[in-house]
């Protein structure tokens, strides 16, 4: 792996706090970019507190969910609310190519963080802003979180059973991968376009617009078809056989997809069963829709006999698709391709000692893309960021200290 990073020399102001921003601004640090964490101890960070901790349970530098999510940052504390604190962020919005909130508008307007204000200060900034429900319109001053997000932007609607209620994706979905995924793109494309004009931009990023993306197709059976799409478990309308699988072992599942009739016969042929492809009415894609309750009867009987493990193999081998449901401890311990990929670095943390960190998912060709520096404390690099970077004196930094700036 080489050590140049696709994003080296830009620098981003970072006012982002939770999920969905911080994995946003990881994905840029990752990458090479200079990302300046502002907190406030006013208003501490969510996640700080969050289990699971290491050493100092009182902490707020011991969270290895907070540290994962903010690695390679630069970490100081600015109280936005005294004039000097927010003068002081607005000298760093002009040192700064990239500045990116997930405050509610409200609180923008308050500080003056709009574009058009930060547009003056400097010409070819890149502003994005991350809120519940975007910028403009009725619902701006709405806030919310990732498991708010996903439920008012229907996933939970899509997930479930039949005849069960909405279960929705695990987690805060929307928090580590939709809502980051987009904020990276967009940077790009802003970075791209400042490159060729020299003109900045300013990005709505509706965290809410950005997670109903995840449901056009849903979005179109009713806009079109006038038809609410019916919750399905793991099963596809297009597949058959398609769902998740128990196999020997405590909790242990297989999840198999069976894309067409060419797969299906690979299917049968791997598990040894003849009689399956003999069998007119699964045939075809229709009938084997049609059956779908009494092939996943015969076919669990099969997978619970054998490790989730063995299956996967011995299907993939076969040209089908399958994988295991992992566990945490699985993809941790045990994906040989995370593995393959160094997707996990181990870094050193001054509370915590050293600790895992995740990469990012994916890599631009040739460049590094690996996690360097552990996540900072509270308020760690204070003095390298404004004596190094604003210049202040130390005179000048005592002053700011005794008024509570930083703070």
């Amino acid at each position: 792996m080489g050590s140049r990073k696709a994003l080296k020399g830009i620098r981003v102001l970072d006012f982002t706090w939770f999920g969905a921003g911080p994995v946003s601004t990881k994905l840029l640090s990752a990458n090479g970019a200079e990302v300046i964490r502002v907190e406030s101890q006013h208003r501490v960070d969510g996640m700080r507190p969050q289990q699971p901790k290491v050493g100092d349970q009182t902490s707020l530098n011991t969270s290895l969910y907070f540290n994962n999510l903010n690695t390679d940052k630069w970490g100081v504390l600015l109280d936005l609310n005294h004039p000097r604190g927010l003068a002081l962020a607005k000298q760093l919005a002009v040192l700064s190519d990239i500045l990116i909130t997930n405050f509610s508008p409200r609180a923008i307007d308050k500080w003056g963080l709009d574009y058009p204000s930060l547009k003056q200060l400097r010409e070819d900034i890149i502003v994005i802003h991350m809120p519940a429900m975007g910028m403009t319109g009725p619902k701006r001053h709405y806030a919310g979180f990732g498991p708010g997000i996903k439920a008012i932007a229907g996933l939970n609607m899509l997930m479930g059973f039949e005849g069960t209620p909405p279960v929705g994706p695990q987690g805060s979905y929307t928090d580590f991968c939709l809502n980051p995924s987009h904020c990276m793109t967009a940077c790009l494309a802003a970075l791209h376009y400042r490159n060729r004009t020299g003109k900045g931009q300013f990005i709505d990023l509706s965290q809410y617009e950005s997670v109903i993306n995840a449901t056009g197709p849903a979005i179109l059976e009713y806009t079109v078809n006038g038809r609410v799409p019916p919750r399905i478990g793991n099963r596809h309308p297009a597949m058959a056989p398609h769902g998740a699988y128990r196999c020997k072992g405590e909790d242990r599942w297989v999840a198999i997809a069976v894309e067409d009739d060419q797969r299906w016969e690979s299917f049968c042929l791997a598990l040894e069963k003849p009689e399956w492809l003999a069998d007119g009415r699964l045939a075809t894609l229709v009938g084997r829709l049609e059956h779908q309750d009494e092939l996943d009867c015969q076919i669990t009987e099969w997978t619970s006999s054998r490790t989730a493990e063995e299956v996967m193999f011995l299907l993939q081998q076969a040209g089908v698709a399958a994988g295991v449901v992992q566990t945490s401890e699985d993809l941790f311990e045990r994906d040989i391709h995370m593995r393959a990929r160094e997707h996990y670095v181990w870094l050193d943390h001054p509370e915590t000692g050293p600790a895992p960190a995740d990469s990012p998912a994916f890599r631009f060709n040739r460049l590094a893309w690996q996690p360097q520096r552990a996540a900072p404390c509270m308020g760690e690099h204070i003095d390298h960021i404004f004596q190094n970077l604003l210049g202040l004196t130390m005179d000048q930094m005592n002053d700011l200290i005794i008024e509570n700036v930083f703070y």
